[in-house]
């Protein structure tokens, strides 16, 4: 009898069968993995002590702290850190040094950050990350999913509680924005954590799920073949979770498949198809969108409105593969800036249309 099982049955199934084997075994499946790197978390636990010792020092009260000075704190963490031989302590002091040398970050302002983090006193500003934290974290990102070297702060990081949660945000704010509406195809790059499957197709959002099956037993995920189904002009998204989950495969040279997708698609343009794909690299993730403004044109006015923001659609496509042929510092910049003009200039057509 053949049993189809679900996504977490099917993983409980092989995590059963590979304890049965009577080796050991490294599960890391659905977050919650049997192992840990313990060097960071005791790092983290160092932190907090020094952190819990500062807001005390700071405050007069006996039943509570306050948020500590900046000035000269870098300097006590480096005695109180100093005087501690654990592997935690070791791995602090490491991480202090990466953000002072690495990215010339002001001491006292980068551990005062690291410290207000970890006592939770306050919220981030901008809201979407912790500033110096945004540095670390986007140079990470660009170095594990093979993205362009840029200068700091070329990619903007918006920390989520969770992965799941960040796609159900970009859901909303594509849905919100007019990008995409209910009935829309959107792609989905496979294998990936089940989540990002069932959440398009719920009754808030409605979409249509494609899914783009990476190639196995491969390097690389996606070869040419592959990616061309996302020329289909109903596919308005793709994404993609990179590195994979949970396949762990980087999708490597993103800008070279942009420009590629790009130059494929000129000859759809010229026809009337339908405009080339967007790509913007924005952390783990790739977010590609695109809307035809002519299958929304409306009658009159609007119909030679959407005709002219196809004209100019054409031309931003056109710009931007040029600029994708560079990997100077100013063509970076162009691509980037041409991608936020065509991401409004989507919702733009999307008014015009309803």
């Amino acid at each position: 009898m053949n049993v189809e099982l679900e996504g977490f049955e099917l993983q409980a199934a092989i995590a059963a069968a590979a304890a049965e084997s009577g080796q050991p075994v490294l599960d890391a499946g659905r977050g919650q993995p049997n192992w840990l790197a313990t060097d960071p978390r005791d790092a983290a636990f160092v932190l907090g002590r020094f952190a819990v010792a500062e807001a005390t020092a700071a405050s007069n009260h006996p039943e509570w702290g306050m948020t500590p000075s900046v000035s000269g704190i870098a300097a006590r963490l480096a005695a109180f850190a100093g005087s501690d031989d654990s592997a935690g302590a070791a791995f602090l002091r490491r991480a202090v040094d990466y953000g002072v040398v690495t990215f010339g970050f002001e001491p006292d302002t980068w551990v005062h950050e690291l410290v207000r983090a970890v006592l939770g006193d306050g919220y981030p500003s901008p809201n979407r990350m912790l500033t110096h934290i945004e540095r670390v974290v986007e140079r990470y990102l660009t170095e594990v999913t093979g993205a362009e070297t840029a200068p700091p702060g070329t990619y903007q990081v918006f920390g989520t509680e969770g992965g799941a949660a960040a796609m159900a945000y970009v859901f909303r704010s594509l849905q919100e924005n007019g990008i995409v509406r209910a009935g829309d195809k959107v792609a989905i790059a496979t294998p990936v954590f089940t989540p990002y499957l069932q959440i398009p197709v719920l009754e808030d959002f409605g979409l249509d799920v494609v899914e783009i099956h990476a190639e196995r037993n491969r390097p690389a995920r996606f070869g040419e073949g592959v990616l061309h189904q996302l020329l289909d002009p109903t596919i308005k998204v793709f994404f993609l979770v990179n590195p994979g989950n949970p396949d762990t495969r980087a999708q490597h040279g993103a800008a070279t498949v942009d420009r590629r997708l790009r130059r494929s698609a000129l000859p759809r343009q010229r026809s009337g198809v339908g405009p080339s794909p967007m790509v913007g690299l924005g952390g783990p993730a790739i977010l590609s969108a695109r809307r035809n403004p002519a299958t929304h044109a409306g009658r009159g006015v609007r119909s030679g409105s959407s005709r002219a923001v196809q004209a100019l659609w054409g031309s931003l496509s056109r710009a931007t593969a040029v600029a994708g042929d560079s990997a100077s510092p100013a063509a970076r910049s162009c691509r980037s800036a041409l991608t936020r003009v065509m991401l409004r200039l989507s919702a733009v057509a999307a008014q015009a249309a309803s």
